[in-house]
């Protein structure tokens, strides 16, 4: 009695699964106001694409030159991130390629 009173009062009902209703007699009496919230991830949304392949290892040749800038150069992270993106800019290039070049200047080529 209690659960069907509050069931009855409610404007929407909320199932964290589909396969729920069909099993749950309180429900039957309710279907039209029930909607579905689903709380699992669809993981097929989450594969890398190759634009994201190549963004990570921007993004990681980026911080190994930031490293080498901040240990060489006794940059802070943040200053050394300025350097490269005013490079990057002032050269017209992407922020990986400044990478490479700083890191090549400082490991003597090996990236």
């Amino acid at each position: 009695p209690f659960e069907a009173a509050i069931l009855r009062r409610a404007d929407i009902i909320i199932s964290t699964s589909p396969n729920y209703i069909p099993d749950s007699k309180p429900l039957q009496r309710f279907i039209d106001k029930v909607r579905i919230a689903q709380t699992g991830l669809i993981t097929e949304r989450f594969d890398l694409q190759d634009s994201d392949e190549e963004k990570i290892r921007e993004i990681k040749l980026v911080n190994r030159a930031k490293l080498l800038l901040m240990e060489n150069e006794s940059l802070s992270e943040n200053d050394a991130h300025k350097f490269i993106e005013r490079e990057a800019m002032n050269n017209r290039l992407p922020r990986a390629e400044i990478a490479e070049v700083i890191i090549s200047q400082y490991t003597g080529g090996a990236s």
